[in-house]
């Protein structure tokens, strides 16, 4: 401790718990961000396949549905990442719940 006061193993458990809270929610809160501007750029590409005139060429098309597919993978897999945080967050919330109601 740093003030020459006795720290419980309960309280540094909590302070832990605090801190690993606030990391999972800034981490969650960049993915979230990254996904919103992901999702606005596959609505984007889904726009220009919905008006296919907009393509000069079949190779035009080809490097866009790249493009396209690459992104969805990279939005799935953020998403998946965000689940994975959310319920980590979620079980040091009860963690943190179980330590003031103990």
């Amino acid at each position: 401790n740093r003030n020459g006061r006795f720290v419980s193993p309960e309280e540094r458990q909590r302070r832990s718990l605090n801190s690993e809270s606030r990391k999972l929610a800034r981490q969650i809160e960049n993915i979230n961000a990254t996904l919103a501007d992901r999702e606005s750029r596959i609505a984007e590409f889904e726009d220009m396949f919905s008006n296919p005139d907009r393509f000069t060429d079949s190779d035009q098309i080809a490097s866009t549905a790249e493009q396209y597919e690459a992104l969805k993978g990279e939005t799935r897999a953020l998403w998946d990442e965000w689940e994975r945080l959310s319920l980590k967050a979620e079980a040091i919330e009860g963690k943190l719940t179980a330590l003031k109601t103990g």
